[in-house]
């Protein structure tokens, strides 16, 4: 089993994380690019408890919106990668 450059990339820039912060951002680096409400179903968890790990992990520098797609309701929801 290979790492992928980015993995490798966040892994040596992630100082602390808590476990949920963790969880979400493992998942974005599985997924990406991957929408909130994505990571939400993958992990079973309710949206609300995503939307504030991912404001976490972007203003940590580790994820960003790498484009814009369409959610379920056919509105324009941000997409995350690992940068």
């Amino acid at each position: 089993m290979t790492v992928a450059q980015t993995s490798l990339f966040a892994y040596g820039t992630i100082k602390d994380l808590g476990d949920k912060q963790q969880q979400v951002f493992d998942k974005i680096d599985e997924m990406q690019p991957c929408s909130n409400e994505q990571i939400a179903k993958a992990l079973g968890w309710p949206i609300n408890r995503v939307t504030g790990r991912v404001t976490e992990l972007n203003k940590l520098g580790v994820i960003e919106v790498i484009e814009i797609g369409l959610g379920t309701t056919g509105r324009p929801v941000k997409l995350w990668g690992v940068k």
